[in-house]
């Protein structure tokens, strides 16, 4: 596995340095949302937003078998496979758990081994119980989990930081990004991983 440098949580960490589309990502709804605020912004390094994530949770992507994998398999298919690959980590109803996150990011290995992985959990907000799909508490518990994997050197993953906080004029139903909330989104995968 390559050397990543880990975090424990404070963001402060060396990105890998890459080309055009070779960061892949994995989640849901609301990574898609980051990558059309990244793509607004005129990004080019994280693959571009793929539909077929939205309405993806942790489950899902735990389940190495779901169709979800195909989505992911053909972006690499046409993008080649990534230099690094960001998982965010989305849930229905506060439903994760570090054994979930874990099998993500082995499932990812199974496909992109050489890949640095990067994990953050879904954005936060600045009321933390906006977003009614996580769950109250839902959005800081995945945060959580992320940074939970990231201390853990066998997993030997990164976390960048926390996504946000979104303030209610950021988001357009207390969970997705509006265009103010994914040019923000944006920005912040820029600062972290250049474009």
């Amino acid at each position: 596995m390559p050397s990543t440098g880990g975090t424990d949580g404070s963001g402060g960490f060396m990105p890998s340095t890459g080309g055009a589309r070779t960061l892949g990502y994995l989640g849901c709804s609301m990574s898609v949302n980051v990558a059309e605020g990244y793509q607004m912004l005129d990004g080019e390094r994280l693959w571009p937003p793929i539909g077929q994530y939205n309405g993806q949770v942790v489950q899902n992507w735990a389940n190495n078998s779901d169709g979800v994998w195909r989505a992911f398999e053909n972006a690499m298919s046409q993008y080649g496979e990534p230099e690094a690959v960001w998982v965010m980590l989305c849930i229905f109803s506060n439903m994760v758990t570090l054994d979930e996150a874990k099998q993500i990011l082995a499932n990812v290995r199974s496909r992109a081994p050489n890949a640095t992985i990067y994990i953050t959990g879904q954005p936060l907000y600045d009321d933390p119980n906006s977003c009614f799909l996580a769950g109250n508490g839902g959005p800081d518990k995945t945060d959580r989990i992320a940074k939970e994997a990231a201390a853990d050197p066998s997993l030997n993953v990164i976390y960048p930081g926390s996504l946000g906080p979104l303030a209610a004029d950021e988001n357009s139903d207390g969970c997705h990004a509006n265009d103010k909330g994914r040019r923000e989104l944006g920005q912040q995968f820029i600062d972290w991983f250049g474009k």
